[in-house]
């Protein structure tokens, strides 16, 4: 699914969605990087 066709299903501006998309794969990757120092001991 495109980022044009994510905003129009939502309703939203495109630059509100890809700054919603890029705060999750932030979160995203803060919380893997957190599950392998944990892994690691």
């Amino acid at each position: 699914m495109t980022l044009t066709e994510i905003a129009r299903l939502l309703g939203k501006p495109e630059g509100t969605v890809k700054t919603w998309l890029n705060r999750a794969l932030a979160k995203l990757r803060a919380w893997m990087r957190e599950g392998e120092a944990r892994d690691e001991g």
